[in-house]
């Protein structure tokens, strides 16, 4: 589903510095990567995590051998290894509202995490089906004439209780046509995104859209963990040798998202 791919594309590389006496001491923890989606089965990744000083050796254990369990009020599933660190349970379906615990041994160590479900988004609209966006191709100058941009594209939804929400908007066309030009240049990414908000609205406005065609627009309701990645995923010297993690003896995020999809046409001249 391409709903649950796109919330991976925020995942935050994890990598630590032990240089000076500000920068905590390497630890040979393991990153755990985990964004469980409501109505999906669920998948995990176990990583080593890579430190700034090369003079560090970093772990070499068997990664594809643990033991590594989710539980919920009811159940305990047991995962599967498909190899590159990579886990997966096929009889796990994600329900909302549903509390999942992680749990397994890494050396002498129990890693732990824990997670709820968000509820989907609800009373979800947008003011538009369809929107214009005016081509630069077309703009003479000198010509006295200017460009009009139509009114931003509104998505509602109701949040009562400050909940975090991120939209993504992705063009879903096999062979999507540009809006303009690109010169030469890498054409842009089809998928765009805002940073997780806790309002009941976003605009889109229309200089977003980079391709004409069908679009999806994503309204993902986050969990504060999952939010914390992107305020931790800056330049600073601080946040590099201090990541966000929800996690116990283990780096990494153990997060679940529900999202609703509207979508749009996008047209051009």
């Amino acid at each position: 589903m391409k709903a649950r791919l796109i919330i991976l594309i925020a995942v935050v590389a994890f990598t630590f510095a032990c240089t000076d006496d500000s920068t905590p001491s390497f630890k040979d923890e393991l990153v755990v990567e985990a964004y469980l989606t409501e109505g999906a089965t669920l998948s995990l990744k176990v990583s080593h995590q890579v430190p700034l000083d090369t003079s560090i050796t970093v772990g070499t254990d068997d990664i594809d051998g643990l033991a590594i369990t989710i539980s919920d009020d009811q159940t305990s599933y047991q995962l599967q290894s498909a190899g590159e660190g990579i886990y997966f349970s096929s009889d796990l379906l994600v329900k909302s509202g549903t509390t999942y615990n992680v749990s397994f041994q890494y050396k002498d160590q129990v890693v732990t995490g824990s997670t709820t479900v968000p509820s989907s988004p609800r009373d979800v609209t947008q003011s538009a089906t369809s929107i214009n966006v005016p081509s630069f191709g077309n703009f003479t100058p000198g010509s006295g004439s200017g460009f009009t941009f139509p009114d931003p594209v509104e998505i509602s939804w109701t949040n009562d209780d400050a909940s975090y929400y991120l939209v993504v908007v992705e063009n879903i066309d096999d062979n999507p046509t540009a809006i303009n030009d690109f010169g030469g240049e890498e054409p842009p990414s089809r998928v765009f995104r805002n940073e997780p908000i806790q309002s009941d609205a976003y605009q889109i406005n229309s200089q977003q859209f980079q391709y004409t065609g069908r679009h999806n627009i994503i309204i993902f309701h986050l969990n504060p963990e999952y939010a914390a990645l992107y305020q931790n995923n800056s330049t600073s010297s601080q946040n590099l040798n201090a990541p966000q993690t929800n996690l116990t003896n283990a780096k990494g995020v153990f997060t679940a998202t529900s999202s609703d999809t509207l979508q749009i046409t996008v047209t051009s001249n």
